[in-house]
């Protein structure tokens, strides 16, 4: 166990009632407040009691300074008008002695019931995946937390036993449990997933012809943490956890039987030679994104780090995310 561990999350969201629609914001000076709501003893019941104040700021500095050295890797969870609905993150951390990743989430009370942490675990994952290595990703709620339980449980995380550790001077019992990464890379590169599209292959513009005669244009979703700028005829997405609106994208589904030739075309497209091949001009990253139904995975394409470093400087961003949208 580590940076934060796993607190209360939500009561009920994680047994097929329709997830609320969230949003992951880097932790930012104005976030101290949850980190104070989710202090108080009702909710810190698992994890030993509450803290002081100065261990408040300290936690809170820490999360802040994440973000300048790289770990942990710490969000506020929102929705679509901003306000706070929790706090949620990722570490770098050991599991039997290898490396590994270890997350842990709190949802305010007012926020309980609505499936929020179920969707903001959902988007952790996504974030783990495009922005860790190949670890398993950890999470340790108390025996007798049994809403966090249940939350692994429906993320898809195996339970793999029980541990005693010390934490805010009390002896804690909680459960181990483990999301492993994808089986192999190339199985996970050639995953028939949904394509999440914002350029040139949405419906009715120019490269469209890629995604062949059976592809099935869906719904519009917003995907925060990308930000998009104008590169000529063509769009330009690179990740920036400070875009909270993000990019407009449509979700297209490809029929299995053409799935392999409509992917490698797009891979061409994009210039997209393999997963983190340092050759790629655009990395294809399997992320989470926002179904109607709850949070669901799909392929995107985004400027790989060496493409976009520097790159934008003298480029305009376009309004609102949107390409096909702009004037």
């Amino acid at each position: 166990m580590g940076e934060q561990h796993t607190g209360r999350a939500d009561e009920h969201g994680q047994h097929g009632q329709r997830a609320q629609h969230v949003r992951l914001r880097r932790w930012t000076d104005l976030d101290i407040p949850i980190l104070e709501e989710s202090n108080a003893p009702e909710m810190t019941e698992h994890l030993g009691g509450p803290e002081d104040d100065a261990q408040i700021h300290r936690r809170h500095e820490r999360y802040l300074r994440g973000w300048d050295v790289g770990m942990p890797r710490m969000f506020a969870i929102v929705d679509e008008r901003g306000t706070a609905l929790g706090s949620i993150g990722w570490w770098e951390s050991e599991f039997q002695g290898e490396p590994a990743y270890e997350t842990g989430w709190s949802a305010l009370p007012s926020a309980q019931g609505r499936g929020v942490a179920k969707s903001a675990l959902a988007l952790l994952v996504a974030d783990v995946r495009a922005h860790g290595e190949r670890r398993p990703l950890t999470a340790f709620p108390s025996v007798h937390n049994a809403a966090s339980n249940a939350l692994c449980r429906a993320g898809g995380f195996e339970l793999r036993g029980t541990q005693q550790e010390e934490f805010r001077g009390a002896q804690l019992q909680m459960n181990v449990w483990v999301l492993d990464p994808p089986s192999s890379p190339d199985d996970a590169w050639h995953e028939h997933l949904p394509l999440l599209v914002y350029g040139t292959l949405r419906e009715g513009e120019p490269n469209v012809g890629r995604l062949g005669e059976t592809a099935q244009f869906g719904e519009l979703v917003r995907i925060p943490g990308v930000r998009m700028y104008q590169a000529g005829w063509h769009p330009f997405a690179v990740w920036d956890a400070t875009a909270t609106d993000g990019i407009v994208c449509q979700v297209v589904r490809i029929p299995p039987a053409d799935f392999t030739n409509v992917l490698a075309a797009c891979d061409d497209l994009e210039g997209t030679v393999g997963p983190d091949d340092p050759a790629n001009w655009y990395d294809r990253v399997a992320i989470e994104y926002p179904a109607q139904t709850g949070p669901e995975r799909a392929w995107i394409y985004v400027a790989s780090a060496t493409t976009a470093s520097g790159a934008t400087n003298d480029l305009p961003e376009v309004p609102g995310g949107d390409w096909v949208a702009r004037t």
